[in-house]
């Protein structure tokens, strides 16, 4: 019987070596005619040497021999038992051509339960993108996707390591909650960050960047404007999710104190309000 270890089988980084989706072929499989046509445009105007855009899986999986796109989008419907876009995934990543297999997905759904981001992440997603979609976030998360990753087949499961280590989420938040970037109100850009933050804790599996998460959320939900005092406790968030990476060498223990200190500010300025 094999041991563990050589049950897995690495690709040679340089077979992953996918630093950039620009100048390659693209797919998008998404059923909403609208924003397919308008994520096709927006990939075409950026880069894509091509874009075929489809709006089911069972298409997209018929051109990836042909195509041997640099990025493909799927959506993943919010129906109840809906697996069509992860089977999808799941059947790429299994692919006897090792140039599909390694190519970079991103997955698009407005689900945000952390069993069906886990389900994502283990179905070989190289990036989640949690709905609604901004052009500007989408180019971003393109550009994540296709950064290189090594690739790892094993028994239960084959796609980019999901050790993912150095995430930015100080710098993320700050992206995704910018309102020009995020094609909404300030509030809701903030809402929806919120969401996009848990949504990458429980990929990445990190408590602490989850609880800030939680923190962000449970803040902005009894908010209805946005002033100065309300961006203070926000930029007090990002400012955790930078003493968290900033403590790393510190250990578990000074981490969490940040943590607990920052739920405690918001307890309190609730408490007020």
């Amino acid at each position: 019987m094999p041991s563990s270890a050589s049950a897995i089988a690495f690709v040679d980084q340089t077979e992953f070596d996918r630093a950039d989706w620009r100048g390659k072929p693209a797919i998008v499989v998404e059923p909403g005619a609208l924003l397919r046509r308008l994520i096709a445009s927006g990939l075409k105007d950026h880069g894509a040497s091509t874009v075929i855009a489809v709006d089911s899986p069972g298409q997209a999986f018929d051109l990836l021999d042909t195509v041997k796109p640099g990025l493909v989008l799927v959506d993943w419907s919010q129906a109840e038992g809906d697996e069509e876009g992860l089977d999808f995934i799941r059947a790429a990543r299994r692919h006897d051509d090792s140039a599909v297999r390694t190519t970079p997905f991103v997955l698009m759904s407005a689900r945000n339960r952390r069993a069906d981001l886990l389900a994502a992440r283990d179905a070989g997603i190289s990036e989640y993108l949690l709905k609604p979609v901004s052009l500007k976030v989408l180019l971003r998360t393109a550009g994540s996707a296709a950064k290189p990753r090594r690739f790892i087949t094993a028994p239960g499961f084959a796609g980019p390591d999901r050790r993912r280590r150095g995430r930015d989420y100080a710098e993320k938040l700050k992206t995704w909650s910018n309102p020009e970037v995020a094609g909404q109100d300030p509030l809701t850009a903030q809402r929806h960050a919120a969401k996009m933050l848990a949504a990458e804790a429980a990929l990445d599996r990190c408590p602490l960047v989850a609880r800030v998460s939680a923190s962000l959320h449970r803040y902005l939900q009894a908010l209805t404007r946005l002033g100065p005092s309300e961006t203070e406790v926000i930029e007090m968030h990002r400012a955790a999710l930078s003493q968290i990476a900033a403590a790393n060498k510190e250990g578990d223990h000074a981490r969490a104190a940040v943590v607990s200190g920052l739920e405690a500010v918001v307890s309190r300025r609730l408490g007020r309000s």
